[in-house]
């Protein structure tokens, strides 16, 4: 009897174990800080822009999108909503321009405003620290 069982028995080991490898948690893709600096068309630093990251791969996908401001020389340096996670994972991403409140929206180019349009895109990955400048193109 116990013969006959031998091959379900086998069967059953081998499921359960294919079912237990895949049971543990899921590896988090590196955090990268990253850093940048948003520029006019004529290469002046743009400031008072808020700049969003918009996670376009599934290992970039998250509660909440990363943040900057720009300052006066146009800096922003990424933030999260937990201060606590400072980089953001690797991934692609697409960044939209947003006028902080009181600026005029009009001062960023629509295309940078929308995330189907916006032709920004950056590719997080590598060093743990990461610099990105862009030009804002009319």
């Amino acid at each position: 009897m116990f013969r006959n069982m031998l091959p379900l028995l086998t069967t059953l080991v081998l499921v359960a174990s294919l079912f237990a490898g895949g049971c543990g948690r899921a590896k988090l893709p590196s955090e990268i800080d990253v850093s940048g600096v948003v520029l006019k068309d004529d290469g002046q630093p743009f400031p008072g822009v808020h700049v969003t990251f918009w996670p376009t791969t599934d290992t970039a996908k998250f509660q909440t999108l990363p943040y900057g401001m720009t300052d006066l020389s146009g800096k922003f340096d990424l933030r999260m909503a937990d201060p606590a996670k400072p980089g953001i994972p690797s991934g692609v991403y697409k960044v939209t321009l947003t006028a902080l409140p009181g600026t005029s929206k009009d001062l960023i180019p629509e295309k940078y405003r929308n995330l189907d349009t916006t032709p920004w895109e950056v590719v997080v990955q590598g060093e743990p620290v990461m610099q990105v400048t862009h030009r804002i193109n009319q």
